[in-house]
């Protein structure tokens, strides 16, 4: 599947693209990044070649990617950073949003593409992440845990961290963890949390501070859900 807002950029796709479509191979849409026509873990792999420039919110667009990715799925971004002048001298400014490859990276930690390994011990439920989609910070040297308020903790490498700590289950609900935290390498924040199993592949993670109320919930898929991995304890 191939998508751009551009009706007339979708009918040049589609002039290039017209036996591969009459076949059933291929299939173009007029959409945005922000709204893929495409249901949950549809794709195995995406590509965007330089169209980040104009999404309208990068974060929005990635978790959308996320979303229709399978697990284990691939990620592929193809764009000018906004370090290289050359580049920023050339193209308008008010047509071309140019991000910094920092950006992009902790934009995608952010997005959840990453793998967390997910395990109890002794009745607690820990979480370390064990993947990382961009595992390599712009000096080519892993990324490390350099927004945690702690600088002593500023040279461990992000792949590693304890994620999620000190979840127990939840007395009264069943499928349930909670009075555990979520550690976000991303802003370097630690939040109150509580765990969801929704069936035996998907789970709800909430992220919060003070009260629930006053949080987000992400969904965290099983990677291998087909059977390869066992079951949350």
């Amino acid at each position: 599947m191939g998508i751009d807002p551009s009706q007339v950029m979708c009918d040049v796709a589609m002039r290039h693209n017209r036996r591969a479509s009459a076949a059933g191979r291929v299939c173009i849409e007029r959409a945005g990044v922000n709204e893929t026509p495409a249901a949950d873990d549809s794709f195995d792999k995406t590509l965007s070649v330089h169209t980040i420039y104009f999404w309208p919110d990068l974060h929005t667009g990635l978790h959308e990617i996320h979303r229709v990715l399978r697990p284990g799925g691939r990620l592929l971004l193809a764009f000018h950073s906004s370090k290289n002048q050359a580049v920023v001298d050339r193209l308008p400014k008010s047509v071309y949003s140019l991000r910094s490859d920092r950006g992009v990276v902790d934009a995608l930690g952010r997005c959840r593409f990453s793998d967390v390994q997910i395990e109890k011990a002794d009745g607690v439920v820990h979480g370390t992440i064990v993947w990382l989609c961009a595992p390599l910070g712009l000096d080519g040297n892993p990324l490390r845990d350099t927004n945690h308020p702690d600088e002593a903790r500023h040279e461990l490498p992000v792949v590693g961290i304890e994620m999620l700590s000190g979840f127990r289950a939840d007395e009264d609900e069943a499928k349930r963890w909670a009075g555990g935290t979520v550690y976000d390498p991303g802003n370097g924040y630690t939040y109150r949390g509580t765990i969801r199993m929704e069936g035996d592949n998907r789970l709800l993670l909430r992220g919060f501070i003070g009260i629930s109320l006053f949080g987000r919930t992400t969904t965290w898929i099983r990677v291998g859900s087909q059977g390869t991995h066992p079951k949350l304890p």
